[in-house]
């Protein structure tokens, strides 16, 4: 048995089957178990479980998470958001996130058309209100809705032009639920909260 201070590495013995059983982060070749990913050792003596335990666990998003994400996918009752980072976080994400965003979620008020809030591929701020079995987002805070929006014409980027948004170069005017700093931040948020 290995000592539980040691780091081990993806491969690495760290008991026989006939010691223990496999837990999290290991997995059994032949008569061993052995390390699925980088971390420490642990051994179970009371259930005779050997474990391996990330030292940096990826990044799951919770409750009260801020998020940035791009729409996939809208239909009448939800849209489809996969999550590209949370917002001060300082590891990656563990595995591709989706989340849904209910209508009922999208913006105050009595307006329940989804394709007048958010349009597919635009990156929207929203927070988590549930993290399982699925992530549920809302964006009814003044801070959480669209930070970057495209032209449905011409696909360029949409610019605030008093409570709407228009596009320079087609001169378009369409409306979204807009997060109090659109267009201001969106790359630095994004790139500060991958740090």
């Amino acid at each position: 048995m290995m000592d539980e201070r040691q780091l081990v590495m993806p491969g690495d013995i760290l008991s026989t089957t006939e010691e223990y059983l496999p837990g999290e982060g290991t997995y059994e070749s032949g008569d061993d178990i052995c390390a699925a990913l980088a971390g420490e050792p642990h051994f179970d003596e009371d259930n005779k479980v050997a474990s391996v335990v990330s030292r940096n666990k990826p990044a799951v998003p919770e409750i009260d998470d801020i998020v940035y994400g791009i729409i996939t996918n809208i239909n009448p009752k939800m849209a489809t958001v996969s999550i590209l980072t949370i917002n001060g976080g300082n590891r990656q994400l563990a595995v591709e996130q989706r989340a849904n965003l209910h209508v009922s979620e999208m913006a105050p008020g009595k307006n329940t058309k989804t394709k007048a809030m958010y349009k597919e591929m635009e990156i929207i701020r929203a927070k988590v209100t549930q993290a399982t079995p699925s992530i549920q987002l809302t964006t009814l805070d003044p801070e959480l809705g669209t930070i970057k929006a495209y032209c449905r014409r011409c696909r360029e980027i949409l610019q605030v032009k008093g409570q709407e948004l228009w596009c320079a170069e087609c001169d378009t005017k369409e409306s979204r639920k807009m997060a109090d700093n659109y267009g201001l931040a969106y790359a630095d948020d994004i790139r500060n909260s991958r740090k």
